[in-house]
């Protein structure tokens, strides 16, 4: 599409409903660029646009590569609210994408962090998407949604809040990360900019070199390398949502909000 007019929050939120619309974290549209191939606008699932998603680049480029018929080996997205990098190149490889995310900005390493009268120690940076990165021997028993929530929360990083990830070493170059993504407010199954997040966190506390590999909640493995992020981009499936449908069908719940209470009940 040319611009990007017709969209509002409600129209998101109802898309991205996994009871009642088609289900997803987030809701990424191809604009044209002067600039670029193509142009990034991403919405998360609460209806609030957001800066950047690095494993969404990689999915538009493949869409774009798609319903473009785009044949060339590189292509140029433009995310025009991302503070770090407004054109991002995109590396088509044999199976996978490989794409160019900003360089980390306003980084801290060793903060300290009360929550609840428990004492975290985490790193924090913005690379396009603001982190915090908490290093843990194990997460596979941790609460990500509740502790997550109130970090992301925390006077710390008011107003704008941040994504959380937690973060477990396990040698050999191998982080696992599970990510509380603001915005979807849950565990996400992978973070794109959480994984090079973590990764350029974790090249300073163990003293590694790149490529680093991440392994998030999906169990897809994504390889950092600098700035650099490259994983899989795969196509679900294929259907229309028009938006006029959305409206009429919260609107047709709204009014009828009683008798599907009363429905409810029987």
């Amino acid at each position: 599409m040319d611009e990007l007019t017709v969209v509002s929050p409600t129209h998101i939120r109802a898309l991205c409903d996994r009871y009642e619309g088609v289900g997803a974290d987030g809701v990424i549209f191809l604009i044209n660029s002067k600039i670029a191939d193509c142009q990034m606008r991403i919405f998360n699932a609460d209806g609030i646009e957001a800066s950047m998603c690095g494993n969404g680049l990689r999915c538009l480029a493949k869409f774009f590569r798609e319903v473009a018929a785009f044949t060339g080996s590189t292509c140029w997205i433009e995310t025009p609210l991302d503070p770090t990098l407004k054109l991002h190149e995109c590396r088509f490889l044999e199976n996978q994408i490989k794409t160019q995310l900003g360089p980390p900005v306003n980084v801290l390493f060793n903060q300290q962090l009360e929550v609840e009268r428990h004492s975290f120690v985490y790193d924090f940076m913005d690379n396009g998407v603001r982190h915090v990165v908490l290093f843990f021997d194990d997460i596979d028993t941790l609460n990500v949604d509740t502790l997550g929530e109130k970090i992301m929360r925390h006077p710390n990083f008011a107003p704008q809040m941040t994504n959380v990830n937690f973060v477990c070493y396990r040698g050999d170059n191998t982080l696992v990360v599970r990510t509380y993504e603001k915005g979807v407010n849950r565990e996400t199954l992978a973070c794109g900019t959480g994984a090079m997040a973590s990764a350029h966190a974790a090249k300073i506390h163990y003293s590694l070199e790149f490529p680093i590999y991440v392994f998030p909640k999906s169990g897809q493995r994504l390889e950092i390398e600098n700035n650099w992020l490259t994983g899989p981009a795969k196509k679900v499936f294929a259907g229309e949502f028009p938006s006029n449908e959305l409206q009429c069908a919260k609107l047709w719940k709204k009014k009828n909000q009683k008798s599907i209470q009363k429905l409810k009940t029987l």
